[in-house]
């Protein structure tokens, strides 16, 4: 019951389409932690892929350029 209140992605994307810029941005750079690997002292870069990241970065992407769009029609 817990993982779906958590990881419900109907509720995420309707959550999402609730909020404005700056709350879309918070979500993000929260969520990088989770989506993109840590840098630790001595790590040179590897082991980071498209494949290993946890959500699907294309939406994301194209949920970037809707929230770029929107934010120049507001200026």
């Amino acid at each position: 019951m817990l993982k779906d209140l958590l990881f419900n992605k109907e509720q995420l994307l309707q959550d999402w389409e609730g909020m404005d810029l700056r709350e879309r941005s918070e979500f993000r750079i929260r969520m990088a932690k989770y989506v993109i690997p840590e840098i630790k002292d001595g790590d040179i870069g590897g082991g980071f892929n498209k494949e290993n990241l946890m959500i699907d970065t294309e939406s994301l992407e194209l949920a970037i350029i809707k929230d770029l769009k929107d934010a120049r029609k507001i200026q």
